[in-house]
């Protein structure tokens, strides 16, 4: 049912987007827009499109098959790096869970790409119920052979950008990933990296 309703949202802001864009197609009949409204035409555009993605990952998170692309992270609560979105993330397939970092330095690591790759069963799922904002929060676990993490996926009301802290046994404090999510259909598998994982 839930998925339906969303259906019917994300078909109404499409159409919203098709008649914003048209509302002054015809030259003949409409006069010549001012650089104001062609902004304010822009701004809204933006945000149907930002509403599109924003349903589509909270519809693909409630399936329970996404990725979470990052493009920064945290360590430790204090130090940035800058990641490669293919090589750095958190996916997540049904019961499922791989969490993958990646230097990119030139060094081999555990996973062949300078980082460290661990799979997992997710256990304890709670969360997905909107608040005012449409803040969309997940709280689990993730338990494997080499990993045992509780993980804390925020993703934002305005688009389909996500935050989440990941508290693992193989990293000495949280780790922080912010990126956007992205359904797991979706992703560009020509692309995503999959390092060898541990152990």
């Amino acid at each position: 049912m839930k998925s339906i309703c969303m259906k019917k949202w994300l078909f109404l802001i499409i159409i919203c987007l098709g008649l914003s864009n048209n509302i002054y197609a015809d030259n003949n009949t409409a006069p010549e827009l001012t650089k104001e409204q062609k902004k304010a035409i822009e701004k809204r555009n933006r945000e149907i499109q930002d509403s599109i993605y924003h349903a589509t990952a909270a519809e693909a998170m409630a399936k329970g098959f996404y990725v979470l692309m990052a493009d920064r992270i945290m360590i430790k609560g204090r130090a940035f790096m800058n990641p490669t979105p293919n090589t750095n993330f958190i996916l997540i397939q049904g019961d499922d869970a791989i969490i993958q970092l990646a230097a990119n330095n030139g060094r081999t690591g555990l996973n062949g790409l300078g980082g460290i790759t661990v799979e997992g069963k997710i256990n304890g799922l709670k969360g997905g119920i909107p608040d005012k904002k449409g803040k969309i929060t997940y709280n689990f676990g993730v338990s494997g052979p080499a990993i045992s993490a509780q993980v804390h996926i925020t993703l934002y009301g305005e688009d389909n950008q996500a935050t989440a802290i990941v508290s693992p046994n193989f990293w000495s404090g949280n780790l922080t990933v912010y990126g956007r999510i992205v359904p797991y259909e979706e992703v560009d598998y020509e692309k995503a990296i999959k390092g060898t994982s541990f152990p």
